[in-house]
């Protein structure tokens, strides 16, 4: 049975590696990999008289990432349990070869590249330490796959209440927020654990480099203990992960219907208008809260928000704190930006109904806006508040309503315009942010973030008209920036919406049937569906894509109009982090800068011609045919 699910497993692999997912896969590979590569160079570098504290630290990193990571990206969807309930194996022997088929994959081999700086460190050590850290690694290994199976399991049950809805979007919120600025809290952490007693020893993901430690120290009895442990534990999660899959192939579809079909529905808002938008605002508010998947994703982004302005404050770095409501804003919108995907089929509702587009696009826009601008507002004004720094103010209550606006209009623009077919509601899974069967997982994720550089770029105008204040002194101009930021933030939501609402209007019925078909819609005949799969670009081809686009995304955003950004905010010199610029001389960071900017655009633009020229070159050869 192993064998046959390892070989169905790269059947599928390999038959899936095109599209959208080939795209993800490969840009996560290319970021995972160089994460790697610095775990090795770190682990390589420590000389054993520094600190072990910052080796503890990482690998608690790569379990959280592995915990995390599934939940954000569909998790390993390829081999579900539910698809082998009907063969005569029992819970053991299934999770058995689900395991073996869960190391075959780019995150394990990733992860057993980054572990090996394990074998470095131990190098530099001793040979009792080289012999132990083999072991080590490879418990290792298991540990973080074996967590990540059973910690997932345990979503996709608890995500049948909304407690349990709740308690996975925090910990992905913070997870989100600890990986943008959590490091810069880290020496608070290193400051509580300098001691001789740290408390990263408690965790499981500590346990391998203690084991090595106490090898090298020739304490054989605390190096076999710690291995021990960590074997055991292995076993423990091996015997829960088990126990789930049980329970997994066995499910009360009663119980999970009602989750979402209980009799005690609450009363509407009563503060909504009764009129048709009202009814929409109600209709879409119970949607935030009772779906499942996008109540998870509006909870990730306001709890990565607050999240955010906590670790700031801790780190104490005044600077970032006013941001907290931006960071709302902008991740909530960009988790967002496929509202009508999300409903599914569903959509035939509106379009059957005479005249209800435009009540539907203002409707959505108002509930996106009710549930994020007061919250948003509010941490703003604590963090704000919180800093001590008066400067800021103009900046932050001019950013404000200029992304409020721009975000609510661009969440249906980009909705109706570029809508991403996933799973309908009642097939998706229970454990994951996107369902794992989902196969425009890298288009959405690509959409994600064209969504947040245009969020960011509708509160340009406000910011220009504070910053000429400030370079001319004057404290009302400055303050013009607030009414400015009102008027382009209500513009771009009215204007954008009614784009999308003419839009919905017009191609309605292949929106539906875009939606209902997957990419291809029904007046496609089975000759174009050919053409259309011969157009997509060959493997080779594909990975030059996927590179050109990190690379213009990484250079553009994090290289190019953040350090921008922190430079015309006078951002504190201690934000450094990976934005390269921060660490150079002031006289040369806009040039710089710059020339990133300059690098992001021409990787981008030569990512589009690249494919164009592929889809050329195939039409040429069908002419000539």
């Amino acid at each position: 049975m192993v064998s046959v699910l390892v070989r169905m497993k790269l059947t599928i692999l390999r038959h899936s590696m095109n599209g959208g997912r080939a795209v993800l896969l490969i840009m996560g590979g290319l970021f995972g990999l160089l994460l790697a590569i610095g775990t090795v160079l770190l682990f390589a570098s420590t000389n054993p008289t520094v600190s072990k504290d910052i080796l503890y630290i990482v690998f608690a990193v790569w379990t959280i990432g592995w915990i995390m990571g599934p939940m954000l990206t569909g998790g390993d969807g390829l081999l579900r349990p539910e698809y082998f309930m009907l063969l005569p194996l029992n819970s053991y022997k299934l999770a058995r070869a689900l395991l073996v088929a869960a190391f075959i994959g780019l995150g394990p081999l990733i992860s057993l590249v980054a572990f090996m700086g394990l074998l470095l460190y131990a190098a530099h050590l001793n040979l009792g330490a080289i012999i132990v850290a083999v072991p080590a690694i490879i418990l290792q290994l298991v540990f973080v796959v074996l967590l990540s199976k059973v910690v997932i399991s345990i979503m996709g049950e608890t995500m049948k209440s909304r407690v349990g809805m709740e308690i996975g979007a925090m910990l992905i919120g913070f997870v989100i927020a600890f990986l943008n600025v959590g490091w810069y809290a880290l020496p608070a952490i290193n400051s509580i654990t300098i001691k001789k007693f740290t408390i990263l020893y408690i965790f499981p993901s500590s346990w391998a480099i203690f084991a090595v430690e106490q090898a090298s120290q020739s304490n054989w009895v605390l190096a076999s203990v710690s291995l021990l442990v960590l074997t055991i534990l292995c076993g423990l999660l091996f015997y829960i992960w088990a126990k789930l899959l049980t329970r997994s192939t066995t499910t009360n579809f009663t119980k999970i219907k009602g989750w979402t079909t209980a009799k005690n529905h609450r009363n509407a808002l009563r503060i909504l208008p009764e009129t048709k938008i009202g009814a929409i605002m109600t209709k879409e508010l119970q949607c935030w809260e009772r779906d499942p998947q996008r109540g998870r994703f509006l909870r990730m982004g306001l709890w990565t928000g607050l999240f955010y302005g906590c670790l700031v404050t801790i780190a104490g770095i005044p600077g970032l704190m006013p941001w907290a409501g931006v960071i709302m804003i902008v991740f909530t919108s960009m988790f967002a930006c496929n509202l009508y995907g999300f409903d599914g089929s569903a959509l035939w509702l509106t379009l059957m109904t005479p005249g209800a587009e435009r009540i539907d696009v203002r409707g959505r826009q108002g509930a996106w806006l009710l549930i994020v601008g007061p919250v948003a507002i509010v941490a703003t004004v604590i963090f704000t508040t919180s800093s001590g720094l008066t400067w800021v103010y103009p900046w932050v209550f001019a950013f404000i309503p200029a992304l409020l606006g721009g975000a609510a209009g661009l969440i249906v623009l980009l909705s109706v315009f570029n809508l991403i077919p996933i799973t309908d509601p009642q097939r998706r899974g229970r454990s994951t942010i996107v369902s794992g069967d989902d196969m425009n997982a890298g288009k959405m994720f690509l959409t994600t973030w064209l969504m947040m550089v245009m969020v960011l770029a509708t509160a340009i105008p406000a910011l220009v008209v504070v910053w000429i204040g400030t370079l001319l002194h004057l404290n009302l101009l400055q303050w013009m920036g607030v009414p400015t930021g009102i008027c382009t933030g209500a513009f771009f939501a009215w204007w954008f919406g009614r784009i999308a609402y003419v839009k919905l209007e017009s191609s309605g019925p292949e929106l539906l049937a875009k939606m209902k078909n997957g990419m291809g819609t029904q007046r496609e005949d089975s000759e174009k569906k050919v053409q259309n799969k011969a157009t997509e670009l060959p493997k080779k081809k594909l990975a030059v894509v996927a590179l050109l686009v990190f690379i213009g995304i990484f250079s553009l955003v994090h290289q190019s109009i953040v350090p921008f950004v922190f430079e015309i905010l006078s951002i504190d010199e201690k934000v450094r982090l990976f934005f390269l610029t921060r660490y150079l001389p002031h006289i040369v960071r806009i040039p710089v800068i710059i020339v990133f900017a300059v690098l992001g655009l021409a990787a981008l633009y030569k990512a589009i011609l690249i494919k164009k020229k592929h889809v050329k070159e195939h039409q040429k050869v069908n002419d000539g045919m």
